[in-house]
C-alpha cells in the first residue's frame, strides 16, 4: 500500500513460526496509532498461500511486513527478502527453538539485496528472565554471515525493547 508521491521503503520481519514477528508488528502499529493491514504475498511459484501483515508508518515512508513462518510460506520468504530495503531476522531465544532459528540463519541472508540494512531480533527474553525457558546456546550464530549483524534482545513485558530494532532499521533507512 504505497502513498502517492512518497517513496516507500520495505522492512521485512522474517523468521520461524511463532518467533514473535506479528507481535513486533502489532507493537509498532499501536505505537504509531495505526491498524495493521492484511495483504496477499506472492510465493515463489506465484501462488498466494496465506495472508501477510503490513504496517505503514512515517507518513507512508516505511512499510513493515511479515508472513507467518509456516511451512506453506517457505517459498514466500525469498520473494519478500529480495524486495527488502531492511530486514529484521526474528529469532526465538528459547533453546527448544534453536534448530528452527539456525535453519533461517542459514537460508535467508543469501537472498538479500547487497544494500539491505539488517539486524537480528531475539524474542522471548521475558520467558528466559523468569526461568520459564532455557536460552539458546551461546554461539548459535557463530560461523554464519549473521554473526556480525547488529543484535537486539526483546521482552514482551518491556514494549520499548520491541520497538527499538524496528526504529533502528527505519533510522538507518532515513527516518
Amino acid at each position: 500500500m504505497a502513498v502517492r508521491g512518497v517513496s516507500t521503503r520495505r522492512i521485512v520481519l522474517c523468521g520461524p513460526p511463532l518467533a514473535g514477528k506479528t507481535t513486533l508488528l502489532n507493537s509498532l502499529a499501536a505505537s504509531h496509532d495505526v491498524t495493521p493491514t492484511l495483504f496477499e504475498p506472492q510465493s515463489g511459484s506465484g501462488e498466494v498461500r496465506d495472508r501477510g501483515v503490513s504496517v505503514i508508518t512515517h507518513g507512508g515512508r516505511f512499510e513493515f511486513v511479515t508472513v507467518c513462518g509456516a511451512v506453506w510460506n517457505e517459498d514466500t520468504w525469498p520473494v519478500l527478502a529480495t524486495s527488502a530495503n531492511g530486514l529484521a531476522l526474528v529469532l526465538d531465544r528459547q533453546e527448544a527453538r534453536a534448530q528452527l532459528d539456525r535453519d533461517f540463519v542459514e537460508r535467508i541472508p543469501r537472498l538479500l539485496p547487497e544494500q539491505c540494512v539488517r539486524c537480528v531480533v531475539w524474542t522471548k527474553g521475558d520467558l528466559i528472565a523468569r526461568g520459564l525457558e532455557k536460552a539458546v546456546p551461546d554461539g548459535l550464530l557463530s560461523g554464519t554471515s549473521v554473526e556480525t549483524w547488529p543484535s537486539f534482545a526483546t521482552r514482551s513485558d518491556r514494549p520499548d525493547t520491541l520497538l527499538k530494532p524496528l526504529a533502528w532499521l527505519a533510522e538507518r533507512l532515513g527516518a
